[in-house]
């Protein structure tokens, strides 16, 4: 039995189903436990996801409005619009999940699974608590802010493997709330969160697990060492996460592996679904930016974070 535990609201449980059915999909002879943390979700909604889940194992609504497990207090990373205060509920996954669970798979809900998860759910974690991948080329910034060494990891949180036993040992010395509320002031989002509060604790996946949009940029916003990965995990992503505002439920996003979302999307109670634009296409920016989209793609400009197209 494979647990997976995910993250959303009402808004985001089409994106639920599509990352879930691509999941079933990818490994059809598995069977799952799936923990949906939820804060706002109605019963209409559920018994669509139920719908989804239900020839591949179970699903179960982990609901509460949270407001007493001391997340109101935090704060969302002000540069962007792309936080939502519901991301720090990763951070109280212990509280919520069943006592004789011991590890389990986290997946954010804006990717689709493209490939068989038994590597990456039977991770050897060597003795740490989670593993998961770097995040982006511009981590150390983070680091900096919230007093870590180079040397130590800090992640980009949307696939984790956990070991859920550990991780409760290590609250019985250190509570999660108090240590929310003892850092408030440094915390800009859940990452922040791991990173501090496992510091020394984290190993690092292969990059195939979590391909983040910025693998698909001109100029990818990675770290240096892993440039030599780029051109294999374009081709041949295992996870591909939608990490830029622009995401693949929007007619306007040009990630080269939009069609996959609407290929699961197809597959859901969803399938009605009508792309909106994420820019109005009667604004001016819209139509610069298709234009830049498009000179890029025809290689008459160099924009380091235009989207790739793959062939």
């Amino acid at each position: 039995m494979y647990c997976i535990v995910c993250l959303a609201n009402e808004a985001y449980a089409q994106h639920v189903a599509v990352m879930l059915t691509s999941l079933f999909y990818q490994n059809p002879q598995k069977s799952f436990r799936i923990f949906l943390m939820t804060n706002t979700m109605t019963e209409n909604t559920k018994k669509k996801l139920i719908h989804v889940v239900e020839s591949h194992g179970e699903l179960f609504f982990l609901e509460d409005d949270y407001n007493n497990l001391g997340i109101a207090m935090l704060k969302s990373e002000t540069s962007t619009k792309s936080w939502n205060p519901i991301m720090y509920l990763k951070l109280l996954i212990p509280q919520k999940l069943p006592v004789d669970l011991e590890r389990f798979l986290f997946l954010d809900v804006d990717m689709i699974i493209n490939h068989d998860i038994d590597e990456l759910y039977n991770t050897n974690l060597d003795g740490y608590i989670l593993a998961a991948c770097d995040d982006y080329k511009y981590q150390q910034a983070h680091r900096d802010r919230l007093g870590l060494k180079e040397k130590d990891e800090y992640i980009n949180s949307g696939v984790m493997v956990i070991d859920l036993k550990a991780w409760r040992e290590k609250e019985k010395q250190y509570q999660m709330i108090n240590f929310l509320e003892n850092n408030k002031e440094l915390l800009n989002n859940d990452q922040d969160g791991f990173a501090l509060y496992f510091r020394g604790e984290i190993k690092l996946l292969p990059n195939k697990w979590n391909v983040t949009t910025f693998y698909f940029e001109q100029t990818p916003r990675i770290l240096d060492k892993y440039l030599s990965e780029v051109n294999e995990l374009r081709s041949h992503p295992y996870i591909i996460h939608f990490c830029e505002p622009i995401k693949p439920w929007f007619t306007d996003c040009k990630h080269p592996y939009q069609y996959l979302y609407k290929k699961y999307l197809k597959q859901t109670p969803w399938s009605d679904y009508k792309f909106p634009f994420f820019i109005s296409p009667l604004s001016v920016k819209f139509w610069k930016s298709e234009l830049k989209y498009w000179l890029n793609r025809c290689g008459i400009r160099k924009d380091s974070m235009n989207l790739i197209s793959l062939k």
